[in-house]
């Protein structure tokens, strides 16, 4: 936060407006108002519901130093419990700002020389800072980038559970078959994943001719998989190290992560269809895509809620975390 941006955000805040700090909880929240200058509420418990949002408008209303006072309400992003609350608050009219989690922490104890905390006390800091002007802009992104920010965040979650169980396959494969990587270099890959399923082991590798094991092979598809590179994976099945004991439960486990990466790879396939269906609308997608890839591009609408929503490309870095910043005292 440089010395200008304080200063603008310090000097849209005027002696009438009014500004409320909310303490964001699952099921109640906590409000606390205040006049910059002048008088602090006391602080307001309030239900995670309609009734308990039209409660807090109505004490909003009540606070205002006069009707046509302007109304800043900051609070911190916590989980998802903000989320709804600041949809109502900006359909309301009322202009929503956040406050860093941690600048609410660090200020716990200039208020009152104590490190304890409560709703009431964290609500109170909240304003304060947003009398100060030390709070973030609120990003909401709406219509088809608010759909996208959620598909984006699936696939991100679905790509997450699919990299773990590539890792529960490779250690299958090091403790049944330890020599497979050998002959097939890529253990995730379709082939590699289609002769697991039917030679799971050094001694179903060695059940059949290499000729009658891609016959077995064609019978779950076009194979991919030579007869020569069977035989290699025979030659090596005769030499093999892995485990003979408790390969019942051993080839269960890895069948069901088999199984488990076929559901993953069809979702992930689900949604990346279902993103760029949502691209194909979106008028900053060719700019994108013409620079990074259609998921990175999602990536970035998405989270960014749009690029015209900032004023320069230093704002889209710091929202990312990568802004550079200065650490120098005196010589």
């Amino acid at each position: 936060m440089t010395a200008n941006s304080l200063m603008q955000r310090r000097s849209a805040i005027k002696p009438d407006t009014l500004i409320v700090g909310i303490d964001v909880a699952k099921f109640n929240h906590v409000a606390c108002t205040l006049v910059p200058g002048g008088a602090i509420g006391r602080p307001l418990e309030f239900a995670n519901s309609r009734e308990g949002f039209a409660t807090l408008s109505a004490e909003i209303e009540a606070q205002k130093p006069t009707p046509a006072s302007a109304v800043i309400v900051g609070l911190e992003s916590t989980g998802v419990y903000w989320i709804n609350l600041a949809r109502w608050l900006a359909e309301q009219g009322y202009q929503v700002v956040q406050v860093s989690g941690l600048y609410v922490h660090r200020a716990k104890e200039l208020t009152d020389n104590s490190r304890g905390t409560s709703d009431g006390k964290d609500a109170l800091l909240i304003a304060d800072l947003v009398a100060q002007g030390k709070y973030l802009g609120f990003v909401r992104p709406a219509g088809i980038l608010a759909d996208l920010r959620h598909l984006v965040r699936l696939r991100q979650r679905l790509v997450r559970e699919r990299a773990a169980r590539y890792n529960l396959l490779h250690q299958s494969v090091d403790l049944l078959f330890p020599e497979f990587a050998t002959v097939i270099k890529d253990v995730t890959g379709p082939s590699a994943r289609r002769v697991l399923r039917r030679f799971p082991t050094p001694a179903a590798a060695l059940a059949h001719p290499p000729d009658e094991m891609r016959r077995l092979l064609s019978e779950d598809g076009r194979v991919w998989v030579s007869v020569a590179k069977l035989a290699q994976l025979q030659a090596v099945a005769r030499q093999s190290i892995g485990t003979r004991e408790g390969t019942a439960g051993s080839e269960y486990a890895l069948n069901d992560t088999l199984l488990e990466l076929d559901s993953l790879d069809t979702r992930v396939k689900q949604v990346e269809a279902e993103i760029d269906r949502l691209l194909a609308p979106v008028d900053e997608t060719p700019i994108l895509t013409s620079l990074v890839g259609r998921m990175t591009a999602a990536v970035i609408l998405g989270e960014t809620g749009g690029l015209r929503q900032y004023r320069c490309a230093a704002a889209v870095l710091k929202l990312a975390g990568l802004n550079l910043y200065q650490i120098s005292s005196g010589q």
